[in-house]
């Protein structure tokens, strides 16, 4: 029950109530004219929510103030032995050489395989500092794919080795052993008994065995060569690391080989994983030997299992567990990998739990004197106590306030129809995300673990880097990703742990308050009727349904464009200092996540000094409070990048413009973010010979080849407007091909887009309400015209767009209602002219690739399987 206890009160939890703290604290505070318009509302909100925040924030000021230092000294190396080495890592640690503080230890394959010089390559590190166990006693452990050396108190180390010494080679047990592209594929035969093995490709593979401690040791390999008639049989010679064990010339079929290995090798070479290297004296097509064959792989041998056996008596087994009774002790652990997906834990288990349980910062310390850490640690625990104690009554004090203040509002609120009927919505859009988001569970093998070098896996490494203690020091120079998907995992992980699916199921919820807003955006500018009908047009769109279980900044970008948008409308209605305020951060915020929002605020000034509610000089004094507060909620960020780099530059949000922009608007460029990396090669080499920068080149293609400029923008145009969802990161149609839900026959771009541009071809009398929104649109051409076209960049438009396709459907529907045959006809005509020019061409193309022959006509009709001819 105290163990229990204890875990309740730890720096994870202050994180969860402040975070917690924080969403009420924004909602109470824009929600001050409620408070304020009540009896005693004044005497409530300002000492009651201003104050007692206030408060919170100078507890957590304090708490950081008297901090102990918590985590271990790490020390990493760019090889498996503990070596100073020549690789240059001040691009990911402080002191440049390897060094920085790790909270905790809990690091999965990404944390390692991510932006890392030694990614998937051997490596060692060195964690040491004190522990402090709060039990009466506790069993502490390593979980980890490493060879690891762990020693408490000066003791002999309890060593764990990673590697097995015996593998059934071609079995998935044994392939994380194998050194990638040096073996073919696993294969089976059904012999008596079943046989695995796996060939040679390579004239010097590797495979890592396991090896225990100093002993003698014989070395079995079972294998085959691969022979060429009449040619020399095919000799081996196998090396433990760098020394020779012995060679042999292979026979025909399979057989047995042992080679000695003495104890005098086994400690001239260490203990641990390490690599047997076999070289070949030849490697074989196998073709040439058999020209019927298909086979164009070059072979040496087949292996079958390889073991590692004992010559002597073995010595007494290390425990793998080392118990601790309570107090402050010292620790190192060692650790080396040599496989490519490395992970590792330090856990613990106390008597009264059941399961371990990883070791949090809390009672982590770097090297230093026990003396220091005492001397604070208790005051530490003293102020943490009262801190979290503080913010969970503050947590429940300020929800009863919200209960107690606005609950009345929100009931008188919800049972209008309307708020009825947008709930609805809402919870519809919301169970088809989450249905959609555990089928995928099963589907997506990146689910819980993201692909190492995608924009997903590098936002989550971002966040992950967060909580160990090694970010913002990530990198030593500014953003280079638009940083606002990595504090929203972080705030995501905040309240409910380390785990992606959270952050999935928040996307999810956010994508379905996005449907609200733009059946909000939709009533405000058009009617009610195309508001429900823009909205379901949302729910019902497999593109936005796909993108808003994903770990992209895309639905994070669109959910944001939507309130700004909705924002910006409240704001040309009635000027309030709330709606200011809070579209400034809106803005911030959507700024951090994808710049291209700048490109609407001149049209919106201007659009608002001419429609808007207010005089002129009320309006420009707002939109000056507007841009300040656009500027505050940025300038965190700005201020990191410039203190990240020793050279002091001036990066508002990140740096990643420079090079994207290069990439779509260059002679090699695809219009998708694909380019010829030896012209970027060419590129960089005028940027260091002549100090010109990517937009330096780019105004070079510009001038210098205008036809083939104005060519890739007409691609970029075409891409943009047809419904074939571009892959960039993900791919929409991999996964429709085994995804139940995405082959039902929802909505997409492919009749949202022509759709779309009826509509707004048929408001054009109410162009003045809805310049905002044609404007939108078209910032969003332009950012793909610069930019990229991909799918999940034109995200942000689509609900724009079914905006405007809903208000078609309305306008076509009320003409025939009318009897208004001519203008009716018009539309359907523009429609159906527009959807074959967008789609018929690529989509006949495509079909006829896949399938062989000609695409019928008729298949036009099923927009939704329009271009999947898989």
């Amino acid at each position: 029950m105290l163990s229990q206890f204890y875990y309740l009160l730890t720096f994870e939890t202050d994180y969860f109530f402040s975070a917690v703290c924080i969403v009420l604290w924004l909602l109470l505070l824009f929600s001050a004219p409620i408070f304020l318009r009540q009896r005693r509302g004044k005497w409530i909100f300002w000492p009651g929510i201003v104050g007692s925040g206030v408060l919170a924030i100078l507890l957590s000021l304090a708490l950081g103030v008297v901090k102990t230092p918590h985590g271990l000294s790490a020390t990493y190396y760019g090889n498996a032995s503990w070596q100073p080495s020549d690789m240059k890592l001040e691009r990911y640690f402080a002191d440049g050489k390897g060094g920085r503080i790790d909270r905790f230890i809990d690091f999965h394959q990404n944390d390692f395989n991510i932006e890392y010089r030694f990614s998937r390559r051997p490596f060692s590190v060195i964690w040491e500092g004190s522990i402090f166990v709060p039990f009466e006693s506790a069993y502490l452990a390593v979980r980890s794919n490493f060879d690891t050396w762990f020693s408490v108190d000066g003791r002999s180390p309890t060593m764990q080795i990673a590697a097995p010494t015996s593998l059934d080679i071609g079995t998935a047990d044994a392939r994380p052993y194998l050194r990638k592209n040096q073996w073919s594929f696993d294969e089976h035969r059904n012999t008596n008994p079943p046989m695995n093995f796996v060939w040679a490709i390579d004239d010097d593979p590797e495979i890592l065995i396991g090896i225990p401690e100093v002993a003698d040791y014989e070395l079995l390999i079972r294998c085959r060569s691969f022979h060429a008639p009449g040619k020399p049989a095919q000799h081996i010679q196998v090396m433990l690391e760098k020394e020779v064990i012995g060679s042999v010339a292979l026979r025909e079929g399979w057989h047995v080989y042992a080679f000695p290995l003495p104890a005098t090798l086994i400690e001239k070479v260490g203990i641990g994983s390490q690599r047997l290297i076999f070289e070949f004296s030849e490697l074989i097509r196998v073709s040439d030997v058999n020209p019927d064959s298909r086979d164009r792989r070059t072979v040496a041998a087949a292996f079958d299992t390889i073991e590692l056996r004992r010559l002597n008596s073995a010595s007494p087994q290390t425990e793998t567990t080392i118990m601790l009774e309570r107090g402050l002790h010292t620790i190192q652990l060692r650790a080396r990998s040599m496989v490519p997906d490395p992970f590792i834990q330090l856990v613990w288990q106390d008597d009264s739990s059941k399961t371990p349980r990883i070791i949090r910062s809390d009672d982590l310390f770097p090297k230093t004197s026990p003396e220091a850490i005492v001397s604070t640690y208790s005051q530490e625990r003293v102020l943490l106590t009262i801190t979290i104690f503080y913010k969970t009554v503050l947590t429940i004090w300020w929800i009863g306030l919200g209960v107690g203040f606005l609950a009345r509002p929100f009931i008188t609120f919800v049972w209008r129809k309307e708020a009825v009927v947008m709930l609805a919505i809402g919870l519809l859009a919301f169970a088809i995300r989450f249905v959609f988001l555990l089928e995928m569970r099963t589907l997506d093998p990146d689910f819980y673990f993201p692909t190492p070098g995608s924009d997903h896996a590098t936002y989550a490494f971002m966040a992950r880097g967060f909580f160990r203690g090694y970010w913002p020091n990530l990198t030593h120079q500014p953003f280079y990703f638009s940083p606002l998907i990595a504090f929203y995992m972080i705030a995501v992980s905040m309240m409910s742990g380390e785990h992606l699916i959270a952050v999935r199921i928040i996307t999810a919820l956010l994508g379905s308050i996005g449907v609200i807003f733009v059946y909000l955006i939709a009533k405000k500018t058009l009617n009610q009727a195309t508001a429900y009908l823009a909205a379901i047009f949302c729910v019902c769109n497999s593109v936005l349904i796909f993108y808003d279980i994903s770990l992209l900044s895309d639905p994070l970008v669109t959910v944001l464009n939507l309130l700004t948008l909705w924002l910006m409308l409240k704001w040309n209605d009635h000027l309030s200092f709330r709606i200011t305020v809070m579209l400034g951060m809106t803005l911030g915020l959507t700024a951090l996540s994808r710049g291209t929002i700048a490109l609407l605020m001149p049209l919106f000034f201007f659009w608002t000094l001419k429609t808007g509610a207010g005089s002129i000089r009320r309006k420009i004094s707002h939109f000056t409070l507007l841009c300040v507060v656009t500027a505050f909620v940025i300038l965190p960020v700005t201020i990191r990048n410039y203190f990240a780099d020793e050279r002091h530059f001036f990066v508002p949000t990140n740096t990643a413009g420079g090079i994207v922009l290069w990439a779509n608007l260059n002679p090699s460029s695809n219009g998708m973010g694909g380019y010829d990396p030896q012209a970027l090669q060419e590129a960089r080499n005028r940027m260091r010979t002549e100090g010109t920068t990517f937009g330096d080149e780019v105004q070079r293609f510009i001038v210098e080849q205008p036809a083939d400029f104005l060519r890739l923008e007409f691609h970029k145009l075409k891409l943009f407007l047809r419904g074939y969802e571009v892959c960039d990161n993900w791919s929409y149609y991999i996964f429709r091909h085994v995804s139940k839900i995405l082959r039902l026959p929802w909505l997409n771009f492919v009749i949202i887009a022509p759709l779309g541009l009826v509509g707004m071809l048929s408001a054009y009398r109410r162009w003045n309400a809805l310049l905002l929104l044609y404007g939108f649109v078209f910032v969003q051409l332009l950012s793909a015209l610069i930019f990229n076209a991909a799918s999940r960049y034109r995200l942000p438009v689509v609900p724009v767009l079914s905006v405007f396709a809903a208000y078609g459907v309305w306008e076509i529907s009320a003409r025939i209602r009318q009897k208004r045959w001519a203008t009716a006809v018009v539309l359907i005509s523009l429609f159906v002219v527009m959807y074959l020019a967008f789609n018929y061409p690529d989509a006949a193309r495509y079909y006829e690739r896949n399938q062989g022959h000609p695409m019928p006509f008729s298949r036009v009709l099923r927009y939704w399987d329009l271009f999947y001819t898989w």
